[in-house]
């Protein structure tokens, strides 16, 4: 009994101890926070918060401080989920918290990187070289926030890359990174025979993601779908998580005419991750099989998600082209696309299309017959003055074939 009662009187007088002396209290935590006992920190300080007369600011402050180191764990194990729950708690009790302030910041920048990737993957080059720009002014000496803006410029085709090039070459970063990053350059500009054995040297000293994707998408531009196909599939082997590599391999099974193989890989796609870009596949994989109402179901879904998400446009103009369809409506809908963006041949040659299947009708009018015929003469002039030399090579001969068929169309009109 005499053992219990001073051990009692010890406890009694440990807590009045702590209950007067904010200093003890603060070691007391830090202790805790040494050996990452978080939960029994917290414990242990809604318990003496109940039992002392401590300030509700001291109390907030130490509370805020757990919580910002339980998020600073969590964000190095990359459970970032559990970082942003425990670093907006630290925020609530003391929006000054040095830890949770720089951890927020940490996370910004790692939501904000995550944008920038899916920004690429997407081929939303713009939004990508605006949020490397906003990132690097938090983080001016990152060397692979400086690489991602690279890219971004280079697949931009912005003429900065040129000089960026130069500089690359003397850039302290792994070889392989530098391969990657002059093949991004040629790639921007169309030059895919360039950019080939670039991309493969680099996979072949370390394989990685964006090298993988960039030279599965070079493949395909110098019409390597087998091989392309193959690199599609193992990055799928390599990152099964990552819904980008289904929709690749999803594709190219699509161009090789394996319909079946296309729908199952764009689902899984789908169902890791849905986006506007996987929808637009899904909808190329039901134009192959002649389905083009649930195609147009949803081209026509994207865009009350974006209306100017030019792809979906693009999609409905040549099912309506296809069918000989909704003609006006689709005359009307390029011109819009060349509102949007002047610059690119594909959108003329569409609408020239459209107007070549409107002078084609043999129930107009004969002059209205010409004066459309005349009009797509003309935009398919313009398509072909806009392709350049290695990007649009394939749809120069398209459009090429076309203005003959064109003009002998028009010889003969009279006949047809």
């Amino acid at each position: 009994m005499e053992y219990q009662q001073a051990f009692l009187t010890k406890v009694n007088n440990y807590l009045v101890k702590v209950a007067y002396n904010p200093r003890y209290l603060k070691e007391k935590i830090d202790e805790f926070l040494t050996f990452h006992q978080y939960t029994d920190a917290l414990d242990y300080l809604k318990d003496i918060s109940s039992r002392s007369r401590f300030s509700t600011t001291l109390l907030n402050n130490l509370e805020a401080k757990i919580y910002a180191q339980m998020a600073g764990s969590y964000y190095q194990e990359k459970n970032m989920a559990e970082a942003k729950k425990n670093v907006d708690m630290a925020l609530s009790k003391n929006r000054a918290d040095i830890d949770a302030v720089y951890v927020n910041k940490l996370l910004n920048i790692y939501y904000k990187w995550g944008y920038i990737e899916n920004y690429i993957l997407e081929d939303n080059y713009k939004a990508s070289i605006a949020m490397a720009n906003d990132v690097l002014k938090e983080l001016p000496a990152s060397i692979d926030v400086r690489m991602i803006l690279i890219r971004a410029l280079a697949l931009d085709e912005n003429r900065q890359s040129i000089e960026i090039m130069k500089r690359i070459k003397t850039m302290n970063v792994y070889s392989y990174l530098r391969l990657s990053l002059i093949a991004d350059i040629y790639y921007g500009f169309g030059m895919y025979d360039y950019c080939e054995s670039l991309y493969a040297q680099s996979l072949k000293e370390n394989f990685n993601l964006h090298t993988a994707v960039m030279y599965t998408h070079t493949l395909g531009k110098l019409n390597k779908n087998t091989d392309a196909l193959k690199l599609a599939l193992d990055i799928t082997i390599r990152y099964p998580s990552h819904s980008y590599a289904y929709y690749l391999a999803s594709e190219f099974y699509l161009k090789m005419n394996s319909t079946k193989a296309a729908f199952e890989l764009i689902g899984s796609a789908i169902t890791i991750r849905n986006n506007i870009k996987y929808q637009l596949q899904l909808a190329l994989c039901y134009r192959a099989t002649n389905l083009d109402d649930e195609a147009l179901e949803i081209y026509n879904y994207i865009l009350t998600r974006n209306k100017y998400y030019v792809k979906a446009y693009e999609g409905i103009i040549e099912i309506a082209n296809k069918n000989n369809t909704n003609l006006e409506m689709a005359k009307n809908i390029g011109e819009e696309l060349i509102a949007i963006d002047d610059k690119n041949p594909y959108y003329y040659y569409l609408i020239a299309n459209t107007y070549f299947k409107l002078g084609s009708n043999r129930q107009t009018d004969l002059k209205e017959r010409e004066t459309s015929l005349n009009v797509a003469s003309i935009f398919y002039q313009n398509a072909l003055n806009k392709t350049t030399f290695g990007r649009y090579d394939r749809l120069r001969n398209v459009i090429k074939n076309e203005i003959n068929i064109l003009n002998s169309y028009r010889n003969n009109l009279s006949h047809f």
